[in-house]
């Protein structure tokens, strides 16, 4: 059996009982710069050097974008 404290951490605001543990919940916001983004996968398409001339293979948008 593991201690408490492997995973839940010790409540520093209550008295010296053993049982007063508690969890942290983490919140992240994120934001995308989807123009941003495309910009990029524009401009690294016009520097790649590939051979987009055959029908139904992927493009340089498409290749720079994955």
């Amino acid at each position: 059996m593991q201690p408490l404290s492997l995973i839940l951490v010790k409540d520093p605001f209550t008295g010296k009982d053993e049982g007063n543990y508690g969890s942290f919940l983490v919140y992240r916001k994120l934001e995308q710069d989807v123009d941003g983004f495309n910009n990029k996968v524009a401009e690294l398409a016009g520097n790649l050097n590939l051979n987009t001339n055959q029908e139904g293979k992927i493009t340089k948008e498409d290749f720079a974008g994955a």
